[in-house]
């Protein structure tokens, strides 16, 4: 929400593409008029630090809490077939009769892996992927919305979760189908799965960057040699 990390990346893979360097140039200018033009001006108009705090600094807090919750339900839990693959329908989670979807903003599994699919075939692109949803017990939920159900993921109420929100497209009676608790111990199984360690994906996310950036051009001979005495300490 701050703009800071996608700075960070348009800086390092502008260093050998003129196109990053420029969409890096116009963010930077977007960032500088926001966090410093923006509240100067509206402090300069109405002198009121309490306006400046709610119109401007309490929706930054408020929309990355939101949109890290909404982003948190959408992809909270993770598995992967024999082959070690991630599993479409379950790493994406789909909710059907939702209240706040209007132009298929609660199948997240076709925005992912289906972003042709226009809002009002959802249902059939459902229909076509109904095999791995009945093999990996797919993600899907319904009559809630995606804020509750990140929520509700957070607070651990994965039993309220299967029993009142949970789809399952296996017949009734059907051996295939699980019972309330098995769903809750596989949703609570599937959440609780962890690919990497923060340390270990930050200690990538700076080798990326770092291997992104490439060399210096040779008219910056400072920071040339900086880079050339770095890449022998490593």
């Amino acid at each position: 929400m701050t703009g800071w990390s996608s700075l960070v990346s348009f800086r390092a893979y502008g260093r050998g593409d003129e196109f990053m360097r420029a969409q890096y140039e116009l963010l930077k200018k977007g960032c500088f008029v926001y966090w410093v033009i923006v509240p100067l001006a509206l402090y300069a108009l109405t002198r009121s630090p309490w306006f400046l705090c709610v119109v401007w600094l309490q929706p930054l807090c408020c929309m990355t809490v939101f949109l890290a919750i909404v982003n948190w339900g959408f992809h909270a839990f993770v598995d992967h077939d024999a082959a070690g693959r991630h599993v479409a329908c379950v790493n994406s989670v789909t909710i059907v009769d939702g209240q706040d979807d209007t132009f298929g903003e609660d199948d997240h599994m076709a925005h992912h892996y289906s972003t042709q699919t226009w809002h009002t075939n959802l249902d059939e692109y459902r229909q076509r992927v109904m095999p791995d949803l009945l093999k990996y017990h797919g993600s899907v939920f319904k009559s809630i919305s995606i804020v509750e159900l990140g929520v509700l993921i957070l607070l651990n109420q994965f039993e309220h979760l299967a029993e009142k929100h949970y789809v399952s497209y296996h017949p009734e009676g059907s051996k295939t189908r699980l019972q309330t608790q098995q769903v809750a111990d596989l949703l609570r199984r599937r959440a609780r799965y962890v690919e990497c360690s923060w340390e270990e994906y930050n200690a990538w996310k700076v080798q990326h960057l770092r291997d992104a950036q490439g060399p210096l051009p040779p008219s910056d001979g400072q920071s040339l040699q900086q880079e050339s005495i770095r890449s022998k300490s490593s």
